[in-house]
């Protein structure tokens, strides 16, 4: 696993490196190794904790993070409350108007049982599920943590880390994120 983070290190390193003189590459080198050990420390608390999904308390019910933005016109222009009190991002929101990434968030509840939280002027589409937000994204989709290995996971935070044109170019994914199912059946071709 370390040989495919090394890997996408040097991948992304030869990438960024065209057009570079040999002084600013070298000197990228030493940002780039210090950048990974400082995310690697913010993905790792004391407590061995890893950072939640982002998400939001409303009505005694957490509502997670979708990673998609509503951008439809229709507003009623009157907020339905605001994100108020806040917790680390290791935590669970256990209060009403609370959330794991800030204070000051309008929001505005949303169809089937989602509500949207404006964010940079963008309005974030949260969706209420189950489950204590030990979750780490992969792509579109949203894993529990639990299933996972402390190598998948330190795999997970350098991969969501990247730029999407990055994580296109990333050929090798652990094998706990592969579908079971991915499996290909193929026909013989016909004489």
């Amino acid at each position: 696993m370390k040989r495919i983070i090394v890997f996408g290190m040097v991948l992304m390193m030869v990438l960024t490196a065209c057009g570079k003189s040999k002084e600013d590459i070298t000197s990228d080198l030493s940002h780039e190794e210090t950048d990974v050990a400082e995310s690697q420390k913010d993905a790792d608390t004391e407590d061995g904790k890893w950072a939640r999904t982002p998400m939001v308390m409303v009505d005694d019910k957490l509502y997670f993070d979708t990673g998609k933005e509503n951008t439809g016109n229709r507003r009623c222009g009157t907020p339905d409350g605001a994100i108020t009190t806040t917790v680390d991002v290791t935590e669970i929101p256990t209060e009403n108007n609370q959330s794991n990434f800030g204070t000051g968030f309008d929001y505005q509840y949303g169809a089937e049982d989602t509500i949207e939280i404006c964010m940079d002027g963008k309005w974030m589409i949260f969706e209420h599920r189950t489950g204590d937000g030990s979750q780490v994204r992969f792509g579109e989709e949203m894993i529990d943590t639990s299933g996972l290995s402390q190598e998948t996971l330190e795999w997970l935070a350098w991969y969501n880390q990247l730029s999407e044109a990055e994580q296109l170019a990333v050929s090798a994914i652990p094998a706990e994120l592969c579908p079971e199912n991915e499996l290909v059946e193929t026909e013989d071709a016909q004489e």
